[in-house]
């Protein structure tokens, strides 16, 4: 069989489920982000496809990171992908351009998308069902079929509670929960 010897490397195998880690917190990271913004700018659903694409070339996927100058790889290595493609081609062929400050620079990209991710989606979903319900379009409107309810004032605390407080609104009796003693 012509082609390259595998020679894959025992001892860092132990650090693919790592690599995977690093992986999906990226991908979480990135979604949080890209899904917080999708709910206020419906058009940037279809960007996502295009990012990530970008970022597949921008990535070593079909190509060597040797075939860039060494120049820029310092710069390609806060790319998250690059260190992990580059150990992955470690671990399974035994040769790649793999260098640890891949690795680390990815993985420091990696948590600022976490973080970025979780705070702008934090942000976001306490007007989440606010901004999706006011951004739909009226197909059937329905008036004084029943008692309107509006979303919102139910969650402060456990679902018990919640139905305890709708039923003394109903009732006309005062709030059980905030009654003190």
């Amino acid at each position: 069989i012509n082609g390259i010897d595998l020679n894959p490397s025992i001892v860092l195998i132990f650090c693919i489920p790592f690599l995977f880690l690093q992986c999906s917190m990226l991908g979480l990271g990135f979604g949080l982000f890209l899904s917080s913004f999708t709910t206020r700018y419906r058009d940037l659903n279809f960007l996502g496809g295009y990012i990530n694409s970008f970022w597949m070339y921008c990535s070593p996927v079909v190509y060597p990171l040797s075939v860039i100058p060494d120049e820029y790889h310092y710069i390609l290595s806060f790319n998250p992908m690059v260190g992990i493609i580059e150990l992955s081609r470690h671990l399974i062929f035994g040769i790649s351009s793999f260098q640890i400050e891949q690795l680390f620079n990815g993985l420091i990209t990696t948590i600022i998308f976490m973080v970025v991710g979780l705070l702008s989606y934090n942000r976001v979903e306490k007007t989440f069902l606010d901004t999706v319900w006011n951004s739909m379009e009226t197909v059937v409107k329905i008036e004084n079929l029943y008692k309107e309810y509006r979303l919102g004032s139910i969650g402060y605390a456990t679902l018990r509670e919640d139905l305890q407080r709708v039923i003394a609104e109903i009732q006309g009796k005062p709030d059980p929960n905030s009654i003190i003693g």
